[in-house]
């Protein structure tokens, strides 16, 4: 999507409202960054499907449950 780029674009513009709402994103960016880094501590690449699968796998590998899990993991990543 380019959002950020597209942001760092906007940053130049003098607009009141423009420069809140910016601030704003920047605020929850930050927290959405904190939060997923909390729940992602070994630091998975979430655009990266493979990536994605293989961490899923990792956690259920040997589980009485793996291959039900994984059938389904592959179907949501279709």
């Amino acid at each position: 999507m380019n959002l950020l780029d597209i942001l760092d674009e906007l940053r130049g513009e003098e607009d009141d409202d423009l420069v809140i709402q910016r601030n704003v994103f920047d605020d929850e960016k930050q927290d959405d960054d904190e939060a997923f880094n909390a729940l992602n501590p070994v630091g998975i690449d979430i655009t990266d499907h493979n990536a994605v699968f293989n961490a899923l796998y990792q956690q259920v590998y040997n589980t009485p449950h793996a291959e039900i899990c994984s059938l389904s993991c592959r179907r949501c990543c279709v």
